[in-house]
């Protein structure tokens, strides 16, 4: 989902939380699109360039690409802060602090968005769920992650 989507959502759940939550409805409100980073940490590591901008105009040209003709291009790619393993650890911290409760709460938000997007375009397949099924699926596989992105970088 483009990051305007989520900060505008982000602000719509803060201020229906902050009632009960105060101030602290500023880490939920970050906690909404910041796990984001995942994607840019994704482009460094298999283009080995650190530019924000490249790795931005990329990723909007995947999405526009994909939603046009609602076709899944890049399959499997790990976003570690949108896995399974990850949310349960949040939970987990979450029972001993209202702070990471906030993180938890704007994560499954941010995911629940991307959900319904993923839903509506027909992109499941494009994340992976969990680093523990990636790692065993993608084990001494070190070219398939550039083999998935040469079928989007053709088109």
């Amino acid at each position: 989902m483009d990051i305007i989507k989520h900060l505008t959502m982000g602000i719509i759940l803060s201020l229906i939380f902050y009632p009960f939550f105060n101030y602290l409805v500023i880490i939920l409100f970050f906690s909404s699109f910041i796990f984001d980073v995942d994607h840019y940490i994704e482009y460094m590591i298999r283009k080995k360039d650190f530019s924000i901008i490249k790795a931005y105009k990329e990723a909007q040209e995947l999405n526009k690409k994909q939603k046009a003709l609602k076709q899944i291009f890049i399959i499997d790619v790990l976003h570690i802060f949108h896995t399974i393993e990850f949310i349960i650890i949040l939970g987990i911290l979450s029972l001993f602090s209202k702070l990471f409760l906030m993180v938890l709460i704007g994560l499954l938000f941010h995911n629940l968005l991307d959900i319904i997007e993923m839903a509506y375009y027909k992109t499941f397949k494009s994340r992976s769920p969990s680093i523990i099924l990636w790692l065993k699926k993608h084990n001494g596989e070190k070219n398939k992650w550039q083999q998935r992105w040469a079928r989007f970088n053709s088109l």
